[in-house]
């Protein structure tokens, strides 16, 4: 029975020509002896998919509340015990409470 050069494994595959014992060891074998090749295919689907990365990249940085264009100034926020409209600052746009007063009370009522 063969192994497989890249992690050793046994090759269970019904072919006897067969080398890797699956594809992603067919492909890092692939990597090592040919790094240049990789990064320039790297580098080409980069360039070509740069409209699509970047939109995914925008819905994953306000999805985690990580973007700079989600506070905006005319931004409104309903604070959740006392129902009163104010505007959060800019490095907590997501505030629930317009004050510690609100969210204090807020907590002891839910947590009773």
């Amino acid at each position: 029975m063969n192994k497989c050069p890249v992690c050793g494994k046994d090759v269970l595959r019904k072919s006897s020509k067969v080398i890797y014992c699956n594809d992603s060891c067919k492909y890092k074998a692939y990597a090592l002896r040919n790094p240049e090749r990789v990064k320039e295919s790297q580098k080409r689907y980069n360039t070509n998919n740069y409209q699509k990365r970047l939109e995914t990249w925008k819905k994953y940085r306000i999805k985690t509340g990580r973007s700079k264009t989600i506070w905006t100034e005319d931004r409104i926020n309903t604070c959740m015990e006392c129902n009163i409209k104010f505007k959060p600052d800019k490095f907590h746009p997501y505030m629930k409470f317009h004050s510690l007063a609100c969210e204090a009370k807020y907590k002891s009522r839910k947590w009773k």
